[in-house]
């Protein structure tokens, strides 16, 4: 399929001139005019784009949902993709494509209503409107309290994840609400307080790893809502998952890429 073409249908899809953002969207490097097979992941890291520059394919799209690696320890400054492996990535027809804000937003392939599916969740309500669209979701499950929350996001990730207990271990009706990667603005928790939601299922609790993660925390325990984390990288992959069958249903051929995600997010 004509590499433009597979450009085309994305955007049209996506609508990236309806976000805002702080990242570049769409072709990051554009080294293939045609594409044969799609790999899918969260952040454009090393190991994902080492994996397959090692089955020595060609005319392969590699789409993201960050243009970048994970920001690394012990700085956490933006990461970058070497200049070794963009050179390998265009000997060998390997393209960069990366939607941030425009997959956030809430829909089919979006990060908070792929991990609500995932956790046996029903989304009824959006919330969290930032850059021009809501990216978070209100749920009905049928978990009883925040501690069956957190064992599942445990079981469904594959590594652990943190409860921060600031409310009544039990759910009000089983409502959660879901943010996945982070949620930065601190009104959110008086909104979740006044509809009945005292558990919050997000990516990145640690509060030392942020000035606006301790932010959180503040009113978090104010509004006592509980906080479970299940890192950036891991609550945001159910997108890029989801997103296989986006392309399948091209005719590519598509594949999840995952990576190991940084636990200091918890």
């Amino acid at each position: 399929m004509k590499a433009k073409a597979v450009y085309d249908i994305l955007e049209e899809y996506f609508k990236p001139d309806q976000c805002t953002d702080v990242v570049k969207n769409g072709i990051q490097y554009d080294n293939a005019e045609e594409i044969e097979k799609v790999y899918t992941a969260t952040f454009a890291a090393g190991s994902v784009i080492n994996e397959i520059l090692k089955r020595r394919e060609e005319d392969i799209l590699l789409f993201t949902h960050h243009p970048l690696p994970q920001r690394k320890a012990p700085d956490y400054k933006s990461g970058e993709i070497s200049r070794s492996l963009l050179m390998k990535m265009k000997g060998n027809k390997v393209s960069l494509f990366s939607y941030h804000i425009p997959l956030d937003r809430n829909g089919e392939y979006s990060p908070g209503n792929n991990l609500a599916k995932a956790m046996g969740m029903i989304p009824y309500e959006e919330f969290y409107f930032q850059d021009n669209v809501f990216m978070g979701v209100l749920c009905n499950s049928s978990f009883t309290t925040a501690y069956e929350v957190k064992k599942r996001l445990e079981k469904l990730i594959g590594h652990r994840a943190k409860l921060y207990s600031y409310g009544e271990a039990f759910l009000d009706g089983g409502r959660i609400a879901v943010m996945a990667g982070g949620a930065s603005d601190p009104d959110i928790y008086e909104y979740l307080a006044g509809k009945g939601v005292n558990t919050f299922v997000t990516g990145v609790t640690n509060p030392q790893k942020a000035e606006w993660v301790s932010k959180i925390h503040e009113r978090a325990k104010q509004y006592e809502i509980n906080l479970i984390g299940g890192t950036h990288c891991s609550t945001e992959k159910f997108a890029c998952i989801a997103m296989t069958d986006f392309f399948k249903k091209m005719g590519l051929k598509a594949e999840f890429i995952d990576e190991e995600s940084d636990l200091y997010d918890l």
